[in-house]
């Protein structure tokens, strides 16, 4: 951050970018370039657990329902536990763009 007068960068659409010297030129200085991407093991692991995630979740609502006039499952108010469940779920599903983000 400059805190003259100058300049430090300008960007004008259908043109190129113009660096802090006034030039298009890349500077020297820059740092390198690091690429962030998720090996193939480990989007099949992380999808695998959201697959084991869906199912538990998936099973747990159904439980709840066919057990919802217990007294432990009254006392525990069903809605709460589907509440619960579409949480869980909801939590989950962020692997799914992560997974997919890095091709």
């Amino acid at each position: 951050i400059s805190t003259s007068t100058q300049m430090v960068w300008k960007s004008v659409l259908n043109r190129e970018f113009i660096y802090a010297d006034g030039t298009s030129n890349l500077p020297d200085n820059l740092p390198p370039l690091e690429e962030s991407s998720t090996s193939y093991e480990i989007r099949i692991i992380s999808l695998s657990f959201y697959v084991i995630v869906l199912i538990v979740a998936i099973i747990c609502s159904v439980w709840t329902y066919m057990q919802r006039n217990t007294n432990v499952i009254r006392a525990s108010q069903p809605f709460f536990l589907y509440l619960i469940c579409f949480g869980t779920l909801l939590m989950s599903s962020s692997i799914l763009p992560l997974s997919l983000l890095s091709d």
